[in-house]
């Protein structure tokens, strides 16, 4: 499953909390009106978790783009690697979608597998899944290190384990598009000469 589907999740959470507490203490000798207000939380919890999402900003909210078109920007080869599996859903929650889609590239001992997820322009979404955007990493030992950087004129962040070999690349495109890839086998060049074969500007371009 791809797995920006965990967004979902975090989503559904805090009401499976909430059912499984009104689970565990309504008995059927309980009053109606118990269950009502197990019911009223639920609708609460449900509108804060919206808020959230939506950053009381519904005006940046956009409809998010055909998976297909993203999946026609995943390359057919990356780095000599050819791509060996693609994939692509839209889902969604509580009003809001997000449109993903995703390749694998593969040779050898080296692996590829890039993510590309339109959230449009969910400031709730965007704020929790490239929180990186708004702040300055810059770490390093003798195992690796982390950085916020910027490629092509894009918010970035880069990390990389000397030792593995695990590469990590995300690239926040137009405030709404996020591209990840995540290599073994592979050096940070590498990953990032990859970054030329997927299109940047055209995906910031599509609507």
């Amino acid at each position: 499953m791809i797995r920006y589907a965990r967004f979902l999740i975090i989503l559904a959470l805090p009401l499976s909390l909430i059912l499984y507490a009104c689970g565990g203490q309504t008995k059927e000798e309980k009053a109606e009106k118990e269950v009502q207000e197990a019911a009223d939380k639920m609708e609460e919890a449900a509108n804060q978790m919206r808020d959230a999402l939506a950053g009381n900003n519904k005006s940046d909210k956009k409809e998010v783009v055909d998976w297909r078109k993203l999946k026609d920007l995943l390359p057919n080869k990356i780095e000599g690697m050819p791509r060996t599996n693609e994939s692509g859903e839209t889902a969604g929650a509580m009003g809001f979608n997000i449109s993903q889609a995703e390749g694998t590239y593969e040779k050898d001992d080296r692996r590829i597998n890039l993510h590309i997820v339109d959230t449009g322009g969910l400031s709730g979404l965007l704020n929790a899944s490239a929180a990186w955007a708004t702040i300055t990493i810059d770490k390093e030992d003798r195992n690796g290190y982390e950085r916020t950087t910027e490629i092509d004129g894009y918010k970035a962040f880069e990390k990389y384990n000397n030792n593995s070999k695990n590469a990590e690349i995300n690239v926040l495109v137009g405030s709404r598009f996020i591209v990840t890839l995540e290599a073994s086998g592979v050096e940070m060049k590498e990953l990032r000469n990859a970054i030329d074969d997927i299109g940047l500007k055209k995906l910031e371009k599509l609507d």
